[in-house]
C-alpha cells in the first residue's frame, strides 16, 4: 500500500480542518444576513463576500499544500496547460453561448449537434475547462529560452520578450496588436474590459474615495481602452465627466458601442480623445488623472514619459494623479497573491515587465517631477495586490504614506 514520504502532523491537519469550517461560516452567516437586509448586495456587501470567500480558499490551499506530495504539485504545474488549451477550444466552438447561466444544463448529445463537433473531444475539453490564457501560453512557452538567451536578466526593451518569439515580430505587444493583427487587438481589448471590471480586479472606487470631487469636476482616464473604470465612475459619481485616452484603433470602437449601449446622461459626459501616451498632454489642469494598470504594461524609461507629461499640466491647487495598478508591497510570508506572482511571470513572458515596488515607483516618480514637485501623497491599499498610488504637486502636498 503507498505511503505519504513525509505525513503532515494530524494535530495540525485538524487545526487547518477546524479553521476551514469556522472561515466557511463566517462566509455563509454574511451571506445570509446581507440577502436578509435587502434583495441585491450593494458592491461593499459583494466585496466583503469575495473578500471572505477568497480566505476559505486559501486556507482550503494550504490544507491542499500540506497533505500533498511535491511530485504531485509538480505534476500540476507541468501539465496546466491543458487547461488553458481546454477554454480556448471551448470558446472557439460557442460553447459558452450554448449552457445558460441558470439554466437545467445541456446534454453532451445536443452540444455535439449544434457545434458538429466529435462528442470524445467535447467531453474531453469539458471535464478539464477552467480558465484561458490564449497569448499568455503560446509566450510563455517560449520564456524559459529567452531568459537563458538573456543570461536570466530582464531586459528593458519589451521587443525582446517572449512574445516576439512565440509570433515572430520584432515589435512589441500592443504594437503588434494595433499594427498586425488587430483583430487579435481587439480580442485582447475586451478581455482587459472583462477583467478590470469583474471579480478579478478590485474597483478603484472601492480602494479611492471620490467622494470628495465637486459638481463639474473632470477625469482623465490615459490608456482607458473600452472605457471600464471610466462608465462605472460616471455612473456612481454624477458630479463627474471624463475624457478616456487610448490608440486610434481602440477608442474608434469603444466609443460607438458606449453610446449604442447608454443613455445621453452617461454616454453624452464622456469624450474619446486618441492620445499617444507618451506625447504632450493635452488636457490641462483636470481633477484626477487616472493610470489604471497602464504603467505595468511599460518599461521605467516609458513610465517617466508618461507621468512627467502629466505632472506639467497638473493644477496645483486641484489636480491628482492615480496610477491604480499591482503593486509589490511588504507582506507577511503567506500573504502574497499567488496570483501577482503568476501575473509577474506572465507580463515579463508578454513586455520584459513586472510589478513594482512603492519604493520602484517612487524613484519613477521622482525622476518624472522635475521642477514640478510631483510626489506620493498616499498608498491606498487594496486587495490581490491592487493599490492606488495618489500622486500631488509638492505645494498641494505633505510626505507620503
Amino acid at each position: 500500500m503507498p505511503t505519504i514520504p513525509y505525513p503532515p502532523d494530524a494535530d495540525m491537519l485538524l487545526a487547518m480542518s477546524n479553521g476551514i469550517a469556522e472561515q466557511v461560516r463566517k462566509y455563509t452567516d454574511m451571506q445570509r444576513a446581507y440577502h436578509g437586509s435587502s434583495g441585491d448586495f450593494s458592491s461593499e456587501q459583494g466585496q466583503k463576500l469575495q473578500e471572505q470567500a477568497e480566505v476559505v480558499a486559501r486556507e482550503c490551499g494550504k490544507l491542499q499544500a500540506l497533505i500533498s506530495e511535491p511530485k504531485d504539485w509538480m505534476v500540476q504545474a507541468a501539465w496546466s496547460y491543458c487547461d488553458s488549451v481546454a477554454i480556448s477550444t471551448v470558446i472557439e466552438m460557442g460553447i459558452p453561448t450554448l449552457i445558460k447561466p441558470d439554466g437545467k444544463g445541456v446534454t453532451l448529445s445536443y452540444l455535439a449537434s449544434c457545434t458538429n463537433a466529435s462528442p470524445a473531444l467535447i467531453k474531453r475539453i469539458m471535464r478539464i475547462c477552467l480558465n484561458r490564457v490564449d497569448d499568455g501560453l503560446l509566450c510563455g512557452a517560449y520564456l524559459a529560452r529567452t531568459a537563458c538567451q538573456a543570461a536570466f536578466k530582464i531586459s528593458d526593451n519589451p521587443t525582446e520578450a517572449a512574445f516576439g518569439i512565440a509570433f515572430q515580430t520584432k515589435l512589441s505587444l500592443y504594437e503588434y496588436y494595433h499594427s498586425v493583427d488587430t483583430e487579435r487587438g481587439r480580442r485582447f481589448s475586451r478581455a482587459m474590459a472583462g477583467h478590470y471590471d469583474g471579480p478579478l480586479d478590485m474597483p478603484i472606487e472601492l480602494i479611492y474615495p471620490f467622494d470628495y470631487l465637486p459638481n463639474g469636476s473632470t477625469l482623465v482616464d490615459i490608456g482607458g481602452g473600452n472605457g471600464q473604470n471610466t462608465i462605472r465612475l460616471v455612473v456612481s459619481y454624477p458630479q463627474l465627466s471624463a475624457v478616456v485616452q487610448d490608440h486610434v484603433s481602440v477608442i474608434s470602437i469603444a466609443e460607438k458601442k458606449v453610446k449604442q449601449q447608454y443613455d445621453e446622461k452617461i454616454a453624452g459626459r464622456i469624450t474619446w480623445e486618441a492620445h499617444d501616451y507618451y506625447a504632450q498632454q493635452p488636457q490641462k489642469g483636470a481633477d484626477i488623472y487616472l493610470l489604471s494598470h497602464v504603467l505595468m504594461d511599460n518599461s521605467d524609461e516609458n513610465c517617466v514619459k508618461m507621468i512627467r507629461e502629466i505632472a506639467q499640466v497638473m493644477d496645483p491647487a486641484r489636480s491628482r494623479l492615480l496610477i491604480h495598478d499591482f503593486v509589490d508591497l511588504p507582506r507577511a510570508v503567506g500573504d502574497r497573491p499567488r496570483l501577482l506572482d503568476m501575473l509577474d511571470i506572465h507580463m515579463i513572458a508578454s513586455l520584459n515587465t513586472y510589478s513594482r515596488s512603492e519604493v520602484e515607483f517612487d524613484h519613477l516618480i521622482g525622476r518624472a517631477a522635475g521642477d514640478r514637485g510631483l510626489v506620493r501623497y498616499k498608498t491606498w491599499q487594496g486587495k490581490g495586490g491592487s493599490a492606488v498610488l495618489e500622486l500631488r504637486l509638492q505645494s498641494t502636498s505633505e510626505s507620503a504614506s
